[in-house]
């Protein structure tokens, strides 16, 4: 090939498609490009999973974390009984008398 004969370092055609094919979708809009079969495994590592938490929305308000909403379909969001939502508080909370 033309390029691999002449240019000022060696290449291999699997780093000319994959250079040809990378350009080809970096070209299209800022947001695609071309994974590897490499980089693809590892995405699907990065990405697989389960991700924990509460699932609310919070706030400091006066100083105090303060929890605004929980997010829809997460542990928050079930809804709990008046003594499970007393004893979860924070005793440095501040609570009005």
């Amino acid at each position: 090939m033309l390029v691999q004969k002449n240019y000022v370092d060696d290449v291999t055609m699997k780093d000319l498609i994959e250079g040809a094919i990378n350009g080809m979708l970096t070209s299209l809009d800022a947001h695609s490009a071309y994974l590897t079969p490499d980089l693809y495994r590892e995405l699907q590592v990065d990405t697989r999973g389960t991700f924990g938490g509460l699932g609310i929305e919070i706030t400091l308000r006066n100083g105090l974390l303060t929890v605004v909403s929980p997010i829809e379909d997460t542990p928050a969001s079930a809804p709990v009984s008046r003594q499970e939502t007393r004893s979860s508080r924070s005793r440095t909370s501040s609570r009005r008398t």
